[in-house]
């Protein structure tokens, strides 16, 4: 299964892009997609959020969340999530977007770094 990520985010936020851009350090590990979220869009998402953004949150396989940062990327607790997960997912099966070259959801962005020259190496 596809890992996910969303990133609770504003416009104009440099943290914000400087989040995302960090994100990109486990791309040759591991295929995730991240979702962002401008908080200033949504009522609901600015009340949670706005003080404390960039939030980065991962979507567990059974839909769940989980708040793994905020404000500056946490490097060992997103890789322990993606870690996780990934182990997770070799029980899980496979939905449908899960697959290289089959359609994503406007919004996302696919990283498919994950292959037999970049092996993927959690810790144990």
């Amino acid at each position: 299964m596809l890992i996910a990520f969303i990133l609770y985010s504003r416009s104009y936020c440099h943290l914000c892009d400087d989040m995302h851009t960090a994100l990109d350090q486990f791309s040759d590990r591991f295929r995730f997609t991240i979702e962002t979220l401008d908080v200033d869009a949504d009522p609901v998402l600015l009340e949670r959020y706005d003080e404390k953004v960039p939030v980065l949150v991962g979507r567990l396989f059974d839909g769940s969340l989980q708040e793994l940062c905020h404000y500056f990327l946490d490097i060992a607790t997103v890789e322990a999530f993606l870690c996780d997960a990934n182990a997770m997912s070799s029980i899980g099966s496979a939905v449908p977007g899960d697959r290289p070259g089959e359609p994503r959801p406007g919004g996302h962005h696919d990283f498919t770094g994950v292959s037999p020259r970049n092996p993927l190496k959690c810790p144990d």
